[in-house]
């Protein structure tokens, strides 16, 4: 019931003094994981760095993702509810997803059912704000050049 190991490769390390064993495992459910042992103390150093290097650059466009996303919402929520007042739950699936595509219009009933139009509408335009915007027709300077800066983080 545990993790058995499917197979082992072993390879030279970058620096050419040691090796690099990838591993692959599998549980009794198909599960599979992968890992890496560094058998060269100055190559495993540079992979924790590199990694450590990964962690910081995500970490920092997830950021500025976060910050261009609380700027539209302050700015811009209001306008994209209001696009939807008084329009009945399938008028408003329309206008949303132009009438084909993701949700379908059950699976949009289902979540507004679940958590309600306004509350749905409010995560839909987190979760897509830069496309909504440009559905609006809005071009906000700070919000694109926080996007960019997030996109040419490299």
């Amino acid at each position: 019931m545990g993790w058995e190991v499917f197979s082992e490769e072993e390879e030279m390390c970058e620096c050419g003094k040691g090796t690099v064993i990838h591993i692959l495992e599998m549980d009794d459910w198909n599960r599979v994981r992968r890992s890496v042992r560094y058998e060269c103390e100055a190559c495993e150093q540079e992979a924790i760095r590199r990694s450590e290097e990964i962690a910081a650059k995500e970490k920092l466009r997830d950021q500025l993702n976060a910050q261009a996303c609380a700027l539209a919402v302050s700015r811009y929520m209001p306008q994209w509810i209001k696009k939807f007042a008084g329009l009945n739950k399938k008028q408003i699936w329309k206008l949303y997803t132009g009438g084909s595509g993701y949700p379908s219009l059950g699976t949009f009933y289902k979540h507004v059912r679940d958590e309600g139009v306004t509350q749905y509408l409010e995560r839909c335009f987190c979760y897509d704000f830069e496309v909504v915007l440009q559905g609006m027709g809005i071009n906000d300077k700070e919000i694109t050049s926080l996007i960019e800066q997030a996109k040419n983080i490299s």
